[in-house]
């Protein structure tokens, strides 16, 4: 299994997810996962390249956090 980066692109609103790491086999199964647990943005948001970006993390890279999610109301 593979570790996926999804972020909204654009604006955010209250209630939104605005981020998730997920892991699963594929793009697709990642954007589907992140649909499922959805906020107020839709499913859609995460499933529409358009909106959402996705990822694969690898080992390699920086130290640091690698998503910090803070959208309170």
């Amino acid at each position: 299994m593979k570790l996926w980066l999804l972020e909204i692109v654009g604006c955010i609103d209250y209630d939104w997810c605005d981020g998730f790491v997920v892991r699963a086999k594929n793009e697709v199964e990642a954007r589907r996962q992140a649909s499922e647990a959805a906020g107020a943005e839709g499913p859609g948001t995460w499933t529409d390249p358009r909106h959402s970006s996705c990822k694969e993390l690898i080992k390699k890279g920086h130290a640091g956090i690698v998503l910090q999610s803070f959208n309170a109301g």
